[in-house]
């Protein structure tokens, strides 16, 4: 039952399900379960955990079930007639606890709430897509919701996993907590054997949500940019309020929400404290509470600090209990099993600035290729090269990680989400966790993965199997600057225009977003491969570039020739152990300052003018298109003559007697 009956999964605190049927782990009832848990987790994504439970057994058997970052547990069932102590206990700590024994956190709270409406660019291609359908929270297994108290607000109009065709969320909440108690496979030579084009502009703006289909522990959380589209107003309302450590900070606006039950949760918050506007990531870090790899994002940043071009941190926590235990995903589940270690993830804060805006959200070209340079090295002080020189390894670069900030009538390229950084070593070796982003990855990482990655076709293990081994990369900054030329291209297909304008790209079209996005990391392998082997690779380019990108043709296909030095020496012989040749930065380099000079040079409309210009355009368009209909028309129409005695007509007509005898 819910208080509030129009505020959705937004508002749901516990589900609770009734069948006489007995208790089945692997029966839809299950399935259901779990779809329910994501359902929550996307729409309510500052929980620490979603809880269920569930009346089996001709209504006697009572199993609580925790969903959390980690995964889920179950817990023995409760017989309500034989332990009602027990059943009582678990009812009221419910009903009358506080909001932290339900999965609430109480060092923030929301009292409005509303989601970053993402675009159709948030959708995976098709092909990725789960077929997961829109859950009912009352049905035929009797699911019963109790809602929040003061729950309200816009229900999603629909799911991002609600179809084939559509993605993305909508959704308002006015959750309020209690306060906190204390402080504290196609053949490569075919995949671009498609290439006609779908001009058709789409002016819909978003930030993009790139698919992967990797292992949690292989996926890098895409923290979208901090995004500012517009600075918010002094003196417009808080949302909520959020704790790190001591300080207490006004959430302005939801500015991302990962997806997914399992893994990092990222959300970050536009906040304000003392007229200073920051960005606070909001994640669970995988490691235990004492481990120091959690705080491994805060020592990258403090390597990197004084690198222009870096987020400046300016403080973090680990987000702690009321009882002042650090928040971890163990101490949710009663025991730690076999195949659950080295899965629990830790809850953690940081706050950073300067806010800016995604690259596809730049304003001129030159803008857009300048950033992409800084984001390689600056004149002064450089990103990628600066990294490279101080011994750190970003290798996560992707659309989302690439930022511009407006800073003193200049803008800057900056890189973000530094999470995944490691520490360069001698032998390049480095943990498959935060490989990248799959449409973004290297040839070289596509290999190395598909060999290590457990088919899904593989029998699955019991809890009390033994762990997976952590399998290991070998990956170096060639791989980063082999990633930007996806980034670059990526922009250059899917977009149309200056801040954010958007491009339709037919679904039944073989774009090179889309093979990059491969469900299969063997067919992404392949897809790059011919890429750069083949002939199809440069016809891509040429072909799917928008027609606003024209221009940028001869960067990618210079940039191009250079990635192909990431081959081994004999060209199209992929082999893992032949030789590698690492690009050099100052060659990249050199072929993006020549093409910023040809820039500079050349007269660019700015937005504001190009949009103007487009909708002439398109009018002037219109309008000859209906001249030319109205003149096929007049064609069309049969051309009538007066006749002597009668009125218009093409024909003579006998005359009547009558008019004989007049």
């Amino acid at each position: 039952m819910s208080d509030e009956p129009n505020s959705g999964w937004a508002g749901i605190k516990v589900v609770a399900e009734v069948t006489k049927s007995k208790y089945r782990p692997g029966k839809c009832a299950a399935k259901s379960r779990d779809t329910k848990a994501y359902i929550i987790l996307k729409d309510q994504p500052w929980r620490r955990f979603a809880l269920m439970l569930s009346l089996c057994n001709h209504y006697r058997e009572l199993r609580i079930h925790v969903y959390d970052h980690s995964g889920s547990a179950v817990s023995p069932p409760f017989h309500i007639d034989q332990q009602k102590d027990k059943f009582l206990q678990i009812l009221s700590s419910i009903v009358f606890g506080n909001d932290e024994c339900i999965g609430f956190d109480t060092t923030m709270n929301i009292r409005q709430l509303k989601l970053p409406v993402l675009s159709h660019r948030s959708r995976p291609p098709r092909r990725l897509r789960a077929l997961t359908k829109r859950v009912i929270t009352q049905g035929t297994s009797g699911t019963l919701a109790k809602s929040g108290d003061a729950a309200s607000g816009e229900e999603s109009g629909e799911s991002d996993e609600a179809s084939s065709r559509e993605s993305g969320y909508k959704s308002a909440s006015s959750y309020k907590p209690s306060p906190p108690q204390t402080s504290g496979g196609d053949s490569p030579s075919s995949i671009f054997s498609s290439l006609e084009l779908d001009e058709r502009p789409d002016i819909r703006t978003g930030p993009p949500a790139l698919p992967s289909e990797l292992p949690p522990s292989a996926i890098s959380t895409p923290l979208v940019p901090f995004i500012a589209q517009t600075s918010v107003p002094p003196n417009s309302s808080p949302i909520g309020k959020i704790q790190v450590n001591d300080n207490w900070y006004d959430i302005l606006e939801v500015i991302f929400s990962s997806h997914g039950l399992v893994g990092h949760g990222t959300i970050c918050y536009l906040a304000r404290k003392d007229d200073q506007e920051y960005i606070i990531k909001d994640h669970w870090v995988l490691g235990n509470a004492d481990d120091e790899d959690t705080l491994n994002e805060v020592i990258m940043l403090k390597k990197m600090q004084g690198v222009r071009g870096v987020p400046e941190l300016v403080e973090f926590s680990k987000v702690k209990l009321s009882t002042g235990e650090v928040d971890n995903t163990k101490i949710y589940h009663y025991r730690e099993l076999p195949s659950l270690v080295n899965t629990w993830h830790t809850h953690s804060r940081l706050i950073m600035k300067p806010q800016g805006r995604p690259l596809h959200k730049f304003r001129t070209k030159l803008e857009f290729i300048r950033a992409i340079r800084d984001i390689i090295a600056r004149s002064d002080l450089p990103v990628q090269q600066e990294a490279h020189a101080r011994g750190i390894l970003h290798r996560d670069c992707s659309l989302n990680n690439a930022i511009i900030e407006d800073a003193d009538d200049d803008s800057l390229g900056m890189l973000i989400d530094w999470e995944f950084a490691v520490l360069v070593t001698p032998e390049n070796n480095y943990a498959i966790g935060g490989t990248g982003t799959v449409p973004f990855m290297s040839w070289r990482l596509l290999q190395q993965l598909k060999n290590i990655i457990v088919p899904s076709t593989a029998r699955k293990g019991v809890s009390s199997s033994s762990p997976l081994a952590i399998g290991s990369v070998k990956q170096d900054y060639s791989d980063d600057l082999e990633s930007l030329f996806y980034v670059f291209s990526w922009v250059c297909i899917g977009y149309s225009g200056p801040l954010g304008m958007e491009r339709h790209l037919n679904a039944s079209k073989a774009w090179l977003p889309h093979a990059w996005s491969n469900r299969s990391i063997a067919g992404c392998f392949d897809t790059k491969v011919s890429f750069y082997t083949t002939d199809d690779g440069k016809a891509a380019i040429t072909m799917q570039f928008n027609d606003y990108f024209k221009d940028l043709i001869p960067l990618a296909l210079e940039w191009m020739d250079l990635l192909r030095l990431n081959f081994p020496v004999q060209v199209g012989s992929v082999n893992s152990q032949a030789l590698h040749r690492p690009i050099e930065f100052d060659a990249l380099l050199k072929i993006l300052d020549k093409h910023i000079a040809g820039l500079k040079g050349a007269p660019e409309l700015s937005p504001e003018q190009l949009l103007r210009k487009r909708l002439t355009d398109k009018n002037v368009k219109d309008v000859h298109a209906l001249g030319t209909i109205i003149e096929k028309m007049s064609h069309q129409i049969p051309v009538k003559k007066r006749g002597l005695n009668d009125g218009w007509t093409v024909e003579s007509v006998k005359r009547s007697k009558l008019s004989n005898s007049e």
